[in-house]
């Protein structure tokens, strides 16, 4: 694994820890709670939209193709979902990152005919919409009075 492989492998575990700390520190009630925006207006929403993008993205990767039919529209998300199958999900979405940078990092993904994709593109894509989502779950529980969790609060410097 080349170095820059090794380093995007530590930055999805990175914001990936972020995530499932959110996940892990919310109670039930939290994980429903509304939030001030349209659509993907609660926690579990943000997570359920997060884990649909990558699954599409992964797809992606290993079919060569992009394709958008596994995600809803952000106002088809609902609250229906356990936080156990939320982790499930991505602890199957965090091994298929794994192997596909392990095993093909540099093959090329197609979005249209004039624009093509590394998988290494593709997860660094997946980090920064994760890092979106997460900077909205801190920017929410600031909103609503929830307590972000501890390692959030030092991998952020926040206050």
């Amino acid at each position: 694994m080349n170095i820059e492989t090794k380093q995007l492998t530590e930055d999805w575990g990175f914001i990936r820890g972020n995530t499932t700390a959110f996940i892990e520190g919310l109670s039930d009630e939290q994980l429903m709670k509304a939030f001030p925006r349209p659509g993907l207006d609660s926690f579990l929403k943000q997570f359920q939209e997060m884990v649909d993008v990558q699954e599409a993205y992964l797809d992606a990767c290993e079919s060569g193709k992009m394709a958008f039919g596994k995600i809803k529209e952000n106002d088809e998300y609902g609250n229906d979902v356990t936080r156990e199958a939320i982790l499930a999900k991505m602890k199957e979405q965090d091994s298929r990152v794994e192997t596909l940078l392990a095993a093909k990092s540099d093959a090329e993904i197609v979005w249209d005919e004039n624009d093509k994709k590394t998988i290494s593109a593709q997860i660094r894509n997946l980090c920064m919409h994760e890092a979106l989502h997460v900077g909205q779950l801190i920017a929410f529980s600031y909103a609503l009075g929830i307590s972000i969790p501890e390692s959030v609060v030092e991998a952020w410097a926040l206050s």
